[in-house]
This record gives structure tokens, sequence and C-alpha cells, in this order.
């Protein structure tokens, strides 16, 4: 079972939408949930086809004591002068709800760049963010703790509940 499925055929157009969204868009991307939803393991299960991407985990790179991308470390980092298009940013934490910090001030950069960002951010840090994105992957537990997963861009989706439910 797929990390974006649920059991019935819902489940199953989210993962496809997911998959279609992590292909074909070029900008920004975020992907969002709770821990243990499946953030990373979707990153792996899709494999962006993109030979010019580099990938980020946060959780293991422990840069300056901290287990996440955040204020205090990106200085550590020089995300707009990498070669690669795509960079992929697993385990960003936004310290401070301001759109004035150094986070949200690279995901703001990156298009005048040229570059790609994938970003992975737990759903309770990022929610204010989300117009800064094209598109959106939002992985959660259903009432069962099945995984499920909602697909949407951010502007169409403050329309509607679901863009693409049916």
């Amino acid at each position: 079972m797929s990390s974006c499925k649920t059991t019935n055929s819902e489940g199953f157009f989210m993962y496809k939408q997911a998959t279609e969204l992590m292909l074909n868009f070029k900008d920004r991307i975020l992907i969002k949930g709770e821990e243990d939803t499946g953030k990373s393991t979707l990153l792996t299960e899709i494999r962006i086809s993109d030979s010019d991407s580099r990938y980020y985990n946060f959780k293991t790179l422990n840069s300056a004591g901290y287990n996440r991308l955040c204020d205090e470390n990106i200085d550590n980092f020089d995300f707009l002068n990498t070669p690669e298009k795509t960079l992929i940013l697993d385990g960003v934490r936004l310290c401070e709800k301001k759109m004035t910090s150094k986070v949200i001030r690279l995901i703001k950069q990156a298009r005048k760049y040229h570059k790609r960002l994938v970003v992975v951010a737990d759903s309770c840090e990022s929610e204010f963010i989300e117009l800064l994105f094209d598109g959106v992957i939002a992985l959660s537990f259903n009432s069962d703790r099945e995984r499920s997963c909602n697909v949407y861009t951010p502007s169409r989706h403050r329309n509607t509940d679901n863009i693409y439910a049916r």
C-alpha cells in the first residue's frame, strides 16, 4: 500500500494526482502532513525523474544542532547557487510565522534563480505559507487511521473543499 493510497477509488485518484503534481509542476510544491503520514515515503515512491535535482534530508543532516531546516541554520547552505535546478528540502520548519523569515525568503527567491522547490513540512507549521506554492500535497490520517491524500493548488483551494474530489 502506497503512502498516499487509501482503500477506496478516491484514494487511488489522489495518489495519481500527487504523482502528476510532483512530476509535472515546474515551480514550488509543498508536501505537508502530520508526523508519520508518509511525506518522505511519498518522495521515495514517486522518485522524481529529474536528474538535475538535489535531495536534502534535514532530519539526518543535523546542521548546527538542528534536525530541520530553519532560520537558525539556513545560512549553512547555499541553495540558490547550487548547480541543480530542483531542490528537495525534506524537513523544513518555519521557526516563526513571519513572512520575513529566512526560510520564507528562500521560498520566494527560488523562482528568480530558476529553481524548482519541493518543500516537506509539518501541517501545523505550513498552513500560512501555502499561497507561496503552486501545488500542495496534504497527507493525513482518516478516522480509521488509514493514510489519505489531498492534492490542490492553494488559490483554488480557498474557494472549494477539494478541487480533485470528483
